[in-house]
């Protein structure tokens, strides 16, 4: 016979567990608008891009915010400077998002399997 394990084992792995799930889902918590927008500002800056008026400009920020939305701070961030030192022309929404989806697909299904264990 297997021997009994002490009830604080348990609570101690279900604190453990908890911990691990809120760690995990704080690091998938999306960029605001103002994270995304930095990180085009940066961008703009530093790359060669097409002349653009003052609302293509805004219209394509707002198209790369939406985009871009459902990702956190930092893999926007990374994303963003990875794109900057391989590459000389700035982005589509589409660039950023595969390299983003690259970045956060871990995380993404460690978020997922946390969810799936709790229901």
């Amino acid at each position: 016979m297997l021997p009994r394990v002490p009830d604080s084992w348990t609570e101690d792995r279900s604190a453990a567990w908890r911990q691990c799930r809120e760690v995990v889902n704080k690091a998938c918590d999306p960029s605001s608008h103002r994270d995304i927008i930095g990180e085009l500002a940066k961008m703009r800056v530093s790359m060669a891009k097409a002349a653009q008026g003052e609302d293509d400009m805004q219209a394509m920020t707002a198209v790369f915010v939406d985009d871009l939305a459902g990702y956190p701070p930092d893999v926007i961030a990374t994303a963003c400077r990875r794109w900057r030192r391989t590459q000389r022309f700035f982005p589509t929404p589409a660039d950023l998002i595969a390299i983003c989806d690259e970045l956060f697909s871990r995380r993404r299904m460690l978020r997922d399997a946390f969810a799936k264990d709790t229901k």
